[in-house]
């Protein structure tokens, strides 16, 4: 059984982030919504509009909405929604939100318990019938905190039309662990939560949130995909190199209702976030169970987690078919940022840096390039070989370029040596391995006893990396020494981390059997970072370092454009490459 501490929110939700008249618009219309105004309020909103509208220069294509002490300072829109059509974005444009659709669903089995038609330590079987031997312990707190031991795959999609097949699917894949042992982010636990949505209420998922969430919080421009009630104009299109994506058009079934569907703008969700601050969805009971965190910081469709700066964050997000969603409330700062976007890998990163200004902390320069013509930059995307058959994947992402280097490359760049050639260790690979179950047990204590004294938060900001990384690539897997390697007074082990939907390297410094610091893949940034110089030349500068690491590619084109050798720089070495033939 795992211990686990339940941290209960003992101030109001949003301990005054928005006051009750937060948009001058944004009561329910008698007969039909108005039209939500574009806020830029002066000084601190200003300057968010500008770091946002330079951001959009840099690819970010979105809407976004930013409350301070009780009032929204910036609510606007960037980009298009509509290529075709040249429509904008702004502030009721209409995005799929994706995951973030998950706080809908936990929000609706809360609604339940309220209405005693549910208790969320009931077993699954009590609403699905008789389920396998292995599955039987498996209760609605564990579907709604992702423990319920389900994997992160279960063979649903567009063709599971029906509920029942939802059920027979998941009933039918094998668990990757008990319940209650082990985190594990699985759209399967919100489809099956839908499922039991239905089945308490007696009526149509869809149905009861929009009479028991939806109307109650005022929503009148949050739908569903697929509803016919959607204005095509309102909605943005999802762009992305498999191509354009309508938000209302999107597939809706049994493989995604209750983890996703949901389309909303970001006065919507102000206009929700609001209304559960004010009890006019939930009781305070209900409030403190759903952003009560357990396994990884995981609560009921949020994660609750502590940021050394901001202080208590409470967040969620999504990613679908050209579409990325952020929320985060910060309640000690009494800040909230909303960004909804159309353009895949921008959200995020607008999201923290308009977070930063919006809080008042530093965070570099926004980075700034030089427009190139798409088919320039596509004609950089490719694989490249080293002479020593370590591998650079570039990604050609709007005005973007995002690298990937496989392990042999990492090593190359960060210890200037091939993984064949780095020594063996037993003794660190054993101390590494503590390292990792004390990491992954969230133990800062305890790697605070193998942490060298002037580096004293090292054990806090592994564990915060290990949950970014869990929640963005799965559940871990394993990890893997490829080798040390000596760098002055200090022994270096090169280890490979692999979780369900990817891998990275971390170089771990040692120095009198301490761990000193780590890199993450020789300091090269994971996401699309790289930006146009020159034609040939993409630069990355770190923003949360204040531009100290850097990435640098140079590209040597043929006659026809295509780019044949890749040079890259860090501020540490360089490798050289070829196209992969």
């Amino acid at each position: 059984m795992v211990v686990r501490e339940r941290r209960l929110l003992r101030e109001s939700l949003l301990a005054g982030v928005l006051a009750p008249a937060a948009l001058a618009a944004q009561e329910p219309a008698a007969r039909a919504p108005v039209p939500s105004p574009v806020v830029v309020e002066k000084g601190l909103g200003e300057a968010l509009d500008r770091e946002a509208t330079a951001l959009s220069a840099l690819g970010f294509n979105g809407s976004v909405l930013i409350a301070k002490d009780g009032q929204v300072i910036l609510c606007k829109g960037y980009g298009l929604a509509n290529r075709e059509k040249e429509l904008a974005n702004g502030p009721d444009t209409l995005f799929d939100i994706a995951s973030l659709t998950k706080q809908f669903t936990a929000a609706a089995i809360l609604k339940l318990e309220e209405q005693e038609k549910l208790e969320t330590s009931d077993l699954l079987s009590k609403y699905v019938g008789e389920v396998p031997k292995d599955k039987a312990a498996i209760t609605l707190h564990h579907l709604l905190t992702h423990t319920s031991g389900l994997p992160r795959e279960v063979p649903v999609g567009a063709s599971t039309t029906e509920r029942d097949a939802l059920v027979k699917a998941a009933l039918a894949t094998a668990l990757r662990s008990k319940p209650d042992r082990e985190f594990c982010y699985a759209n399967a636990n919100y489809e099956l939560l839908g499922a039991v949505v239905e089945i308490a209420s007696g009526q149509r998922f869809e149905d009861y949130v929009r009479e028991q969430l939806f109307r109650p919080a005022g929503l009148e421009r949050t739908w569903f995909l697929q509803d016919a009630a959607v204005d095509a104009a309102s909605a943005a299109c999802g762009y992305e190199k498999r191509g354009v994506f309508p938000a209302q058009d999107g597939w809706y079934s049994w493989g995604l209702r209750g983890a996703g569907g949901v389309l909303t703008s970001v006065v919507e969700l102000e206009r929700w976030w609001r209304a559960l601050d004010g009890g006019k969805v939930l009781g305070k009971r209900s409030l403190h169970e759903l952003f009560a965190p357990e396994l990884l910081d995981y609560a009921c469709g949020w994660w609750v987690r502590e940021d050394q700066e901001l202080g208590r964050r409470i967040e969620h997000g999504g990613v679908t078919r050209g579409f990325e969603s952020s929320f985060t409330c910060y309640p000690e700062r009494k800040l909230l940022v909303i960004v909804l976007s159309n353009e895949l890998e921008t959200c995020r990163p607008t999201a923290w840096t308009l977070g930063r200004t919006a809080a008042g902390l530093e965070h570099g320069d926004i980075p700034t390039g030089v427009a190139l013509a798409p088919e320039k930059i596509e004609q950089c995307a490719g694989t490249f070989v080293t002479g020593k058959n370590a591998e650079i994947t570039v990604r050609a992402v709007g005005s973007r370029l995002a690298l990937q280097l496989s392990p042999e490359a990492v090593v190359l760049l960060q210890a200037r040596r091939e993984v064949k050639t780095l020594s063996r260790d037993p003794e660190l690979a054993e101390r590494i391995a503590e390292i990792v179950r004390r990491t992954s047990s969230g133990d800062v204590a305890g790697l605070g006893a193998m942490i060298a004294t002037d580096n004293p938060t090292l054990g806090r900001y592994m564990v915060d990396l290990w949950r970014g990384w869990c929640a963005e690539r799965g559940v871990y897997v394993r990890h893997e020494l490829l080798g040390t390697a000596r760098e002055g007074d200090h022994l270096v082990g090169y280890v490979r981390f692999d979780f369900e939907t990817g891998s990275l390297v971390l170089s771990m410094s040692f120095r009198d059997e301490r761990w000193t610091y780590c890199v993450i893949d020789a300091a090269v940034p994971s996401g699309p970072a790289l930006l146009a110089q020159s034609e040939n030349e993409f630069l990355w500068r770190d923003q949360k370092n204040y531009g100290s690491d850097m990435c640098l590619a140079i590209f040597e084109r043929d006659a026809r454009g295509r780019a044949t050798e890749l040079t890259l720089r860090t501020k540490t070495n360089t490798l050289q490459a070829k196209r992969k033939k």
